[in-house]
């Protein structure tokens, strides 16, 4: 829970891993960790998993990390990619956190996303229909699913 553990345990980390490439992602992933919370003075604390449902569809929200710091605390979604993630996916992410946030957590946690090379996202705007556009994706998936399972069971 303290970030010095997660520090102490980096070098085996490392260590374990046989590509080159795979390391020096590691490396940096782990070395922009340790520096976000020290420079914040950060402290951990547990977030439970939450679930919404869209259109029948149930999603588990589960953040990675509780962070408190400066009087916040952050619910944080994790992003490790190389690559920062998508607008698209970073709506998605807002949007059921925040759902999250209505039905399950306390009010003062801010969720939000943490792209660890890059630093915490600012929260980006959703379109005016953007639950709309969602139910559709969550009917379209359980539409496909269910004929998958449809065809299995013919086979």
């Amino acid at each position: 829970r303290e970030i010095v553990t997660f520090e102490n345990g980096v070098d085996a980390l490392l260590s374990s891993l046989k590509m080159k490439g795979k390391t020096e992602n590691y490396q940096q992933l782990c070395s922009a960790y340790i520096e976000h919370w020290k420079k914040q003075g950060a402290t951990y604390f547990p977030i439970p998993s939450s679930e919404v449902t869209i259109v029948g569809l149930t999603l588990r929200v589960s953040p990675e990390i509780g962070m408190s710091y400066s009087g916040d605390e952050l619910a944080l979604k994790l992003w490790l990619n190389s690559k920062p993630p998508t607008r698209q996916f970073r709506q998605v992410i807002q949007y059921i956190t925040e759902e999250a946030k209505q039905r399950d957590w306390p009010q003062n946690w801010q969720p939000a996303l943490w792209d660890v090379r890059r630093g915490i996202l600012q929260p980006v705007p959703l379109p005016r229909q953007f639950r709309i556009s969602l139910e559709a994706q969550a009917a379209a998936f359980q539409q496909t699913w269910k004929s998958l399972g449809e065809a299995e069971s013919v086979a």
